[in-house]
């Protein structure tokens, strides 16, 4: 806040100047360096201030009644509900504990934005086709989830997730710890895994940057060793799964899908569509990776070999009642998913 004698002074400034700003705000610096240098808005906002006042102080707005309080906080945070209360104590002249205790009388409650996938045009309607497809199998065989091998990708590194706010150093005075981040030599790995009923498939490493033909050779070898390891009467009515990775898209790998699973898999180019940009509809994106990282970053990993370890040991962790609650929650997802139009439904997930 500045002075009356200071306003004065700008004022002074302000018409010796022509109300130019930049002007204004240069002679302001050379005539009073010692004080605080005004902005460029701050000689326009005092003139018409006085204009409009005929004062230079500031007209504090009174609120008599309690009431008149409340209604006043209460409308401020419904204009603008993402405004704060400290923004709505300023403009109303109360204290942060009058503005807080209106909010807590009324029972409003600061809530978090839940982050969601951007959708693009035209994805809503490919995710509801989806929903619907896997609804109608659902309805007719309660057993199709079961069915599904739902796979996916990831990376780790060793600078990624950290969550700092679940690490504290506890003691009656600020030891001032530190922790090493060790980020110069940067690693990471890329990881597949896959769900299919109440068991996990992997984790598979691919070495550096997977591409279209690590992930044919892949196809080719590992994952139809993987597929051997299953029970006959899963690995005869496998429905597989993959989104829509640059990697999963080209000609070799959608040929071999094709061979391998004739009119039984989704992707991208699948004869099943799986629906760009939604992770929220398969269980590696909702639940899996999550998981894993939580355990993975809980600290952090001192080398690749480490790295890899952590994460083996997390998928190892896995229980089948985590899973069976995972496969459960396909579906519940895919009604919400149809009952809001194909559009992003995790925030009204019960």
């Amino acid at each position: 806040m500045f002075t009356i004698t200071e306003k004065c002074d700008m004022l002074e400034i302000w018409y010796l100047s022509m109300r130019n700003e930049n002007e204004a705000r240069l002679l302001y610096q050379q005539k009073y360096p010692e004080r605080r240098i005004p902005n460029n808005r701050t000689f326009r906002r005092i003139e018409d201030q006085l204009r409009q006042t005929g004062s230079l102080t500031r007209q504090r707005r009174t609120i008599k009644t309690d009431e008149e309080k409340e209604t006043s906080v209460l409308l401020s945070f419904i204009e603008n509900r993402r405004t704060s209360i400290r923004t709505v104590a300023r403009n109303l002249e109360l204290s942060k504990s009058c503005v807080h205790a209106v909010l807590k009388k009324f029972k409003f409650k600061p809530f978090r934005d839940n982050l969601v996938q951007a959708l693009h045009e035209g994805d809503a309607d490919r995710r509801l086709m989806f929903c619907h497809w896997l609804r109608v199998n659902y309805r007719t065989d309660f057993g199709f989830l079961n069915k599904i091998l739902w796979s996916d990708e990831s990376c780790f590194s060793n600078c990624g997730m950290e969550n700092r706010h679940n690490v504290h150093t506890w003691s009656d005075v600020n030891p001032q710890a530190t922790r090493d981040k060790g980020f110069q030599r940067r690693f990471s790995v890329n990881v597949w895994c896959g769900i299919i009923g109440t068991k996990i498939i992997g984790p598979f490493f691919f070495h550096g940057h997977l591409n279209g033909d690590k992930y044919l050779e892949f196809l080719q070898t590992t994952f139809s060793d993987y597929l051997r390891d299953l029970p006959l009467s899963v690995f005869r009515n496998i429905i597989f799964q993959q989104d829509g990775a640059p990697a999963h898209n080209t000609r070799a790998v959608i040929n071999f899908l094709n061979n391998r699973f004739p009119n039984c898999w989704m992707g991208t180019n699948g004869p099943v569509r799986w629906p760009p940009r939604s992770p929220d509809l398969t269980p590696c994106d909702f639940f899996l990776w999550g998981y894993i990282k939580d355990i993975v970053y809980a600290t952090i990993p001192e080398n690749e070999e480490d790295l890899r370890h952590k994460i083996t040991r997390a998928v190892e962790s896995i229980t089948t009642e985590m899973l069976q609650l995972t496969i459960r929650n396909i579906i519940k997802r895919v009604e919400c998913c149809i009952d809001h139009d194909g559009n992003n439904f995790e925030p009204f997930l019960n």
